[in-house]
């Protein structure tokens, strides 16, 4: 059917075609492993979910509404969520962060005629942040001049 030099010229580019495969597949199986050894640690995602957290402390101040506290912590989650995703578990992370605010979520009493009413329609759930201060005590950031559930008592903080 072809040509002797045909058929030569077809087995080269059959080798030719067999070396590149082999060469494309070698090549990226040293990908995978470069991207295994440079994966991101869960605990630095964790680090940085907490240093966040730390910064909606504002926009969980009496002065902030509550969409303004619930829209930062989540925004703090979904970071978390996106970053974890492809993070492994690290034997030895490095320095992590100490944060200084946990997330809470729970009931908000609102102001009424001067008191703190948990009775009342307008009471809800929601974000609350629990902070240490200097000095080791603690204060609750609560947002909307409401006060929010605290079994401890604790201060406001700002």
């Amino acid at each position: 059917m072809y040509s002797r030099n045909m058929q030569a010229i077809y087995k080269r580019f059959l080798i030719l075609g067999l070396l590149s495969m082999c060469l494309f597949v070698f090549e990226y199986s040293d990908k995978v492993e470069s991207v295994g050894a440079t994966a991101i640690c869960i605990q630095q995602c964790e680090s940085s979910e907490a240093r966040c957290n730390d910064s909606c402390a504002t926009a969980c101040s009496a002065d902030m509404a509550d969409a303004d506290c619930n829209s930062c912590v989540q925004n703090c989650n979904n970071q978390f969520q996106s970053c974890a995703r492809f993070a492994i578990y690290c034997n030895n992370p490095g320095p992590l962060y100490s944060p200084n605010c946990g997330v809470d979520y729970g009931l908000h009493c609102p102001l009424v005629a001067g008191e703190f009413n948990c009775n009342s329609p307008y009471s809800h759930t929601g974000y609350f942040l629990t902070c240490n201060t200097i000095g080791g005590n603690q204060c609750i950031s609560c947002p909307g001049e409401e006060l929010c559930s605290n079994p401890g008592g604790l201060p406001p903080c700002f």
